[in-house]
């Protein structure tokens, strides 16, 4: 059975959550590829040690404790992203990996240097927010791009799960942070919709549009 680190399932619970979703045995297994009974026992663990509000059968939830350790992992993995794709270069569709291994390996000392170093920026390259040292997040007025109804002008601001599928759509198609999107319509049962980029139409898939937030220009 694979191992669960206490840091990687108080980071998926907190962000579950944060993206307005519930943090369940089910998306928890799924999101950190174990199954359903790992869940169950790191869950029952976690709620002895004060970390969690665990009831079988119920959604989880973070305690003062354990978000204040899953917001101090979201903030080293974030920065890491950031300091990789500014100052190394590495492509935004390649530094999640990077930075999961590093999150867990880096002091408070060292990544508030980074924060530092890089101005004390509030989001990552995926438009995430970066917590503050203090545990605080940049509130972003947002909606997903699959919550748009009628035609309009859009900027996107914000990627979520950054799936392989979702950045090579993006990569492929010149989509970037901060740019103008135009929605213009649903075009098929599945919900792909039918955008403007830079003049160009363009079809983008349900899958890949829940994953972007944007705002109205």
């Amino acid at each position: 059975m694979a191992s669960i680190s206490i840091e990687d399932f108080l980071k998926n619970v907190f962000l579950l959550i944060n993206l307005g979703g519930k943090a369940t045995t089910t998306k928890l297994s799924k999101r950190l590829m174990v199954s359903n009974a790992a869940v169950t026992d790191m869950s029952r663990k976690l709620a002895g040690q004060g970390l969690i509000n665990y009831e079988k059968y119920r959604a989880i939830t973070l305690t003062e404790k354990g978000e204040k350790i899953a917001l101090s992992v979201v903030r080293r993995h974030r920065l890491w992203e950031l300091f990789l794709n500014k100052v190394l270069d590495v492509p935004w569709d390649k530094v999640h990996d990077e930075a999961e291994k590093l999150e867990h390996q880096t002091s408070n000392y060292l990544i508030n240097e980074i924060d530092k170093y890089l101005g004390f920026p509030e989001v990552d390259p995926h438009g995430d927010p970066i917590p503050d040292e203090s545990g605080n997040l940049l509130q972003q007025n947002l909606v997903r791009l699959t919550d748009v109804e009628n035609p309009s002008i859009l900027i996107l601001r914000r990627i979520v799960e950054h799936t392989r599928e979702t950045m090579h759509f993006l990569n492929a198609n010149g989509i970037e942070l901060n740019q103008e999107i135009v929605f213009k319509a649903v075009v098929s049962e599945s919900g792909s919709l039918l955008i403007s980029l830079n003049g160009q139409d363009l079809v983008m898939p349900f899958s890949v549009a829940q994953k972007l937030f944007i705002e109205k220009a």
